[in-house]
């Protein structure tokens, strides 16, 4: 998998954890705002009415007394135009009623209301018969219990409502505690598993790319033994498996140049040891003619192919120092002595030029001088 595609599946992963918790959270408000919303829109009003309507029933009843006894028209017509009234908002009330309880009462108070209407009715027979005694009979008789019957049934019904109500509240109190707690549950757990998913991300790539650095450090120490091990897909991967390619040729290229080496040193040793026994014998038939020049001559052909000899040595310990066969053993040299010899392989060449061998010694006396450190004075 392609690193961009892990850390596009990251974020996304944490973009759907915030997302549902949005959503979840979005859906328990909704049914905190409908269980509120039914109260505010169900409970309240029908409570609201229900008292109204116990007031119209006791305010009938005066009305009903005052025209039986007074026998006056005026409060007989509002008697009735209240009760049309209450028998209107009767049956409104019975649209804000959902629970059993409430529609049981309910049935009751309008049972109830509808034979107190009834009981009126005879009443008002009875006075216009002239039967005054009989309609006050009936007034203080079945009319009045059936008002109070009424008037008992809306009571219940209010009773019924607001147990509704106070369950609602508690209902929706419940749901209020019940999504705190699980948005802020859904929150920490999102962010949990999105901290969880980065740092699995974060320590895989770390690891592999250290595993990178670690292996690039050997491989310039040169302590670099066997090839990374790499899986998956990703550019770290690709990385690592470049870099064993890359490794590989290096050492490919480190063993043709210790080949290399060692077939050059091996072919060049055989000439300077024929240059090297060629130029004892001519120093002995020097030597035998007395001939100090050649003599001479002789020795610098053979200092010079012995040197050539040493620095095909060095190449070899080279060689094998590399690939740490031998031990590298560090000591003072002698600077008089190197610049000296290089000026005895020069003077050949500056005789040749006319320059005589003591302007050569006092170059070389000269050279030396000034490369020996000076030394402190000494303390009294």
């Amino acid at each position: 998998m392609r690193l961009a595609t892990k850390i596009f599946l990251v974020s996304a992963l944490v973009i759907l954890v915030l997302f549902g918790t949005v959503v979840w959270s979005l859906l328990t408000v909704k049914r905190l705002v409908t269980v509120n919303q039914e109260i505010a829109t169900q409970a309240v009003p029908a409570l609201r009415l229900q008292s109204a309507l116990r007031e119209a029933v006791h305010g009938l009843v005066r009305l009903e007394a005052r025209a039986l006894v007074l026998q006056d028209q005026d409060y007989a017509a509002m008697w009735s135009d209240r009760a049309t009234r209450v028998t209107r908002d009767m049956e409104k009330l019975a649209s804000y009623l959902e629970r059993a309880e409430e529609r049981t009462a309910y049935s009751k108070a309008r049972e109830a209301f509808a034979t107190y209407r009834g009981h009126v009715e005879e009443e008002r027979r009875l006075v216009a018969l002239g039967q005054i005694k009989a309609a006050l009979r009936i007034a203080e008789g079945p009319a009045r219990e059936a008002a109070e019957r009424a008037e008992a049934a809306l009571t219940d019904v209010t009773t019924a409502t607001e147990a509704g109500l106070t369950a609602g509240q508690a209902r929706a109190r419940v749901l209020e505690a019940r999504t705190w707690r699980a948005v802020i549950t859904a929150l920490v757990a999102g962010l949990v598993l999105a901290l969880a998913a980065s740092a699995l991300l974060a320590y895989r790539m770390a690891r592999a790319l250290g595993r990178l650095s670690a292996a690039t450090t050997s491989l310039a120490a040169g302590s670099w033994t066997g090839p990374l091990a790499v899986t998956g897909r990703d550019e770290i991967s690709e990385l690592g498996r470049a870099f064993n390619q890359m490794a590989e040729r290096l050492r490919e290229v480190d063993r043709l140049k210790e080949e290399f080496f060692s077939h050059i040193s091996h072919d060049l040793r055989n000439p300077l040891a024929a240059i090297r026994l060629s130029a004892e014998a001519l120093q002995e038939r020097a030597q035998a003619a007395g001939d100090a020049k050649q003599a001479r001559y002789a020795n610098v052909i053979d200092s010079s192919a012995t040197r050539m000899m040493a620095m095909i040595n060095q190449i070899l310990d080279f060689t094998r120092l590399r690939a740490r066969a031998l031990p590298l053993h560090r000591k003072p040299t002698g600077m008089l002595k190197v610049v000296t010899r290089a000026l005895d392989g020069l003077r050949p060449l500056s005789e040749g030029k006319g320059r005589e061998p003591e302007d050569v010694a006092s170059a070389s006396h000269a050279s030396c001088s000034l490369i020996e450190p000076t030394r402190a004075p000494a303390r009294s």
